[in-house]
């Protein structure tokens, strides 16, 4: 499991009617667009500080995702997380 994070209350919505079926966009195209994935982390410990740097700890939480840190991210440069490179299902955590 990785990490990501994501609007509190869009994510419980999302969580509570899709379940199974709620997931991280990974890289390719969104709505037209191209998309460089969603923003992933290798530990929550580093999910939840990035969020606290950006001051939306009130709205934001961080959320596992089931994916591989090796296989299914990739750095860009200048950024201080990884992209996905594929859609991934986001969990909640305790």
């Amino acid at each position: 499991m990785i990490y990501t994070i994501g609007h509190r209350e869009s994510y419980r919505r999302g969580l509570a009617e899709m379940q199974s079926t709620f997931f991280k966009l990974g890289k390719g195209e969104y709505k037209g667009e191209p998309y460089a994935g969603g923003a992933a982390f290798s530990s929550w410990d580093d999910a939840a500080t990035y969020l606290v740097s950006t001051g939306h700890q009130d709205d934001y939480s961080v959320y596992g995702l089931m994916a591989d840190w090796e296989a299914d991210t990739e750095q860009l440069e200048g950024e201080p997380f990884r992209r996905l490179l594929r859609d991934a299902q986001i969990v909640s955590l305790p």
